[in-house]
């Protein structure tokens, strides 16, 4: 099995999918082989996400519904990083399954397998003037990731 991290053997996504790969090979019960290409070896998250897709080149890989393809995209993949309010929120969802509709939603579109959930962290601003509600944030300039949201 080839899998694909875009970073190196320090984050936490590639550290995440060795571990992955230690656990099917501790319950899978027979012999199993494993590739994991780091350091965007093999491209970017939509290009693992496409060979997914296609049957070809990576079989697992951490993948944000973001870069999927808009045809294959989860209906609510923009809103989801907001969503909870914190860890305990965030397990609470994952141990009631209401994350099932989007992973039948894309095993359904794009004929890959949603395994798992993992987070990116959260989201901090920090700047250099005073000021603890959202609102005093206005027409304050941040550099953010490159996502449509």
């Amino acid at each position: 099995m080839h899998g694909a991290s875009q970073f190196n053997d320090d984050h936490a996504f590639t550290k995440a999918l060795v571990r992955f790969e230690e656990l099917v090979k501790k319950y899978y019960g027979k012999p199993v082989s494993f590739v994991l290409h780091k350091n965007s070896e093999l491209g970017l998250e939509k290009d693992y996400f496409a060979y997914m897709n296609q049957g070809k080149g990576v079989d697992y890989g951490i993948v944000s519904p973001r870069t999927c393809p808009p045809s294959r995209r989860p209906r609510h993949s923009s809103m989801r990083r907001f969503l909870f309010r914190d860890l305990a929120h965030w397990n609470k969802v994952l141990d009631a399954d209401l994350l099932k509709p989007i992973a039948d939603e894309i095993a359904q579109k794009a004929d890959v397998m949603l395994i798992g959930y993992a987070g990116g962290g959260t989201r901090n601003i920090f700047v250099q003037q005073a000021g603890a509600q959202p609102g005093e944030m206005k027409n304050l300039k941040v550099r953010v990731q490159g996502a449509p949201i």
